[in-house]
């Protein structure tokens, strides 16, 4: 039997590296493992863009523009599907299809509403257009405003952050052009 004692300095330094390989190559089978996972194809019900795209890019400025701005979503149909999901976030989310408030207002029938938990704070739901004027989608916007201000405030927001997103969107398939 061998005392750990006497064991020399190097057989112990041996086994601590030995036991770093061990670490570094576990860390590595979950990483590879956790990225395959993370490319494989969506359910139907969650959009996962296969990489950065323009839509991604023009939320970001726009929303950076405007502190006032909690979250701002674009929904619109994606390539390869037939149903409107959220395809841009920031700040950034997963896609889930849109629901039935998101679709109205894909016809042209908005929403603005009071956050009832959070008085200052406003839901907006617009069409989203492309240049020329077409719906090709819908707008998702929450803020913040100050203390006082109404719908018709809120709205208002609302409309200057569609127009310059608007003025970036030559047409659909340009959301889906890289970054």
């Amino acid at each position: 039997m061998r005392d750990s004692r006497t064991e020399p300095d190097l057989d112990r330094g041996a086994r601590a590296l030995l036991w770093c390989h061990v670490a570094v190559m576990v860390a590595m089978l979950f990483l590879i493992g956790g990225r395959s996972f993370a490319q494989e194809a969506a359910s139907s019900d969650v959009y996962v863009a296969p990489r950065r795209f323009y839509a991604q890019k023009l939320v970001e400025d726009v929303r950076a523009k405007h502190p006032e701005v909690i979250y701002l979503n674009l929904r619109t149909i994606p390539p390869g599907r037939t149903e409107s999901f959220k395809v841009a976030s920031s700040p950034p989310s997963r896609g889930g299809k849109s629901d039935a408030a998101d679709l109205d207002a894909e016809k042209g029938k908005p929403l603005v509403e009071q956050i009832k938990e959070a008085p200052q704070e406003f839901r907006i739901l617009l069409p989203l257009r492309d240049r020329s004027g077409q719906i090709i989608g819908n707008i998702a916007t929450r803020i913040k405003l100050a203390p006082g201000k109404t719908n018709s405030d809120a709205r208002k927001l609302a409309e200057t952050i569609d127009r310059e997103l608007q003025s970036g969107i030559p047409s659909r398939a340009k959301l889906f052009e890289p970054a």
